[in-house]
C-alpha cells in the first residue's frame, strides 16, 4: 500500500536494518510536503549500519538503536521509538514503520 503523504507536522519514521533504505524516500517525501520528520533507525550493531549519512544529511537523524549497544541506544528500534515517545511526550500524525514484526 503506498504511504499518504501530506503536510501533517510532526512524522515519526522508524525502520531497522536494511528497511532503512526503504525508509529514505518516504521520510524525504514528508520532508518535502513541509513535515518536520524523526527517523529512528536500529542495527544489530554500529557495524551493521547502512546509508548512515544519508539521514543526517538530509536532517532527519534521531539517535540510532542497536541491539548489541554499540550505538547510542542499547536495543531495537521498537525500544527506541518507545524511549522515544516518553522522553519527547511528542505525537507524530502519521507513523511509518518499515522492518520486521515483532511478536
Amino acid at each position: 500500500m503506498p504511504a499518504t503523504i501530506e503536510k501533517v507536522g510532526l512524522v515519526l519514521c522508524v525502520a531497522g536494518g536494511v528497511g532503512t533504505a526503504e525508509l529514505l524516500p518516504v521520510a524525504r517525501a514528508f520532508r518535502q510536503a513541509g513535515n518536520h520528520v524523526v527517523a529512528l533507525c536500529g542495527a544489530r550493531s554500529t557495524a551493521h549500519i547502512i546509508l548512515d549519512q544519508e539521514p543526517a544529511r538530509r536532517g532527519g537523524r534521531g539517535p540510532l538503536a542497536t541491539d548489541d549497544g554499540s550505538g547510542f541506544f542499547h536495543g531495537n528500534v521498537v525500544e527506541l521509538m518507545r524511549a522515544w515517545k516518553r522522553e519527547s511526550g511528542a505525537t507524530p500524525a502519521p507513523r511509518t514503520v518499515i522492518g520486521p514484526i515483532f511478536p
